[in-house]
């Protein structure tokens, strides 16, 4: 039994080619997340609050946080001219983020898996009928 079948390496996993939007392209280098990502990432995602001797209980998504803990975590090393940090990451532009985070994502399916479930129970509760029902009618 090879025990590294039963752990993720923290070495690169994929090198992946962005586009800037006048066309230059560099090159990212990133990793796959492992258990413990995936627990950071939901507690990054959810933050819960309890007022002293309230009944109910105020619950925030912190969607921005949780991609930016993605490219965090996920990016080992890339070629473009300055540094990986939060305050590079948060300057980037949009779509070379989404390039960026569109590859974490492919890379960890499994870590994924739960917001794909989310997004579509989103979108099935907010969907409403255009036209009404001609059985109404």
């Amino acid at each position: 039994m090879s025990g590294n079948a039963w752990l993720v390496s923290r070495d690169v996993a994929k090198t992946v080619e962005i586009k800037a939007p006048n066309g230059e392209t560099a090159t990212v280098d990133l990793r796959k997340m492992n258990e413990g990502d995936r627990m950071d990432r939901e507690n990054a995602l959810l933050e819960s609050r309890a007022k002293k001797g309230a009944k109910d209980q105020s619950v925030s998504y912190k969607i921005g946080l949780l991609r930016e803990f993605d490219l965090q975590t996920s990016i080992v090393a890339w070629s473009l001219p300055f540094p990986i940090s939060r305050s590079t990451l948060r300057d980037l532009d949009p779509s070379v983020a989404s390039q960026i985070h569109d590859a974490i994502r492919d890379l960890n399916p499994f870590i994924f898996a739960d917001d794909d479930d989310d997004d579509a129970e989103a979108g099935a509760e907010s969907s409403s009928p255009t036209e009404p029902d001609a059985s109404a009618i």
